[in-house]
């Protein structure tokens, strides 16, 4: 059960919004706070965590979600355009805005906190090896629970190394997808 978002109000957000100020810190200044934190995103049973600093941009630190059914989108994904932190620096042609929650699995697709930027071939790897076990237990008509989490090893780039993938309920799932050009270094237990 996912107890956050059943006391709060379902709400989302449209816009990639990436440049943030800073909210006044507990002594009324700004010292001290994360100018990138406008706090989380709500979306029926899926939360965005707020979005945190990273080599001077504003990033997703992570999501999750309590799953079902009702929350499978099918295909055709809509096509995505906007600017990410760091995608830039990734090639053309193995670039790719990656969900944390996979847009079959009802992830948002406007939600800034609910992309980063990954290498096409390490993007592909983690919906093959993690998002779609998700998306076939939902589709049975399964109940599952994930939490993505990108981690950031290189503090001078916006691009995170690394996503650890969690879910249990119907499937369980526990990857580390490696943001490299391959994806060589991913695995799952």
């Amino acid at each position: 059960m996912l107890v956050i978002a059943a006391n709060v109000a379902p709400t989302t957000t449209t816009a990639p919004d990436y440049q943030t100020s800073a909210a006044p810190g507990p002594n009324g200044n700004d010292t001290g706070r994360d100018r990138c934190n406008t706090g989380a995103g709500f979306d029926g049973s899926k939360v965005y965590l707020p979005r945190r600093e990273q080599a001077g941009e504003c990033v997703a630190s992570g999501a999750f979600a309590q799953l079902t059914q009702a929350d499978y989108s099918p295909p055709p994904r809509p096509r995505l355009s906007f600017p990410l932190p760091g995608l830039a620096s990734i090639p053309a042609d193995n670039r790719a805005r990656g969900h944390l929650i996979g847009f079959s699995m009802g992830g948002s697709n406007s939600d800034s906190r609910n992309f980063v930027a990954m290498y096409q071939k390490a993007n592909q790897w983690m919906y093959e090896n993690a998002e779609d076990k998700v998306v076939k237990a939902m589709k049975a008509g399964g109940n599952v629970f994930v939490e993505i989490l990108p981690v950031y090893g290189n503090s001078s780039s916006p691009v995170p190394t690394s996503v650890k993938f969690f879910a249990f309920g119907s499937v369980e799932v526990n990857c580390d997808i490696a943001n490299t050009p391959d994806a060589t270094g991913s695995s799952c237990k």
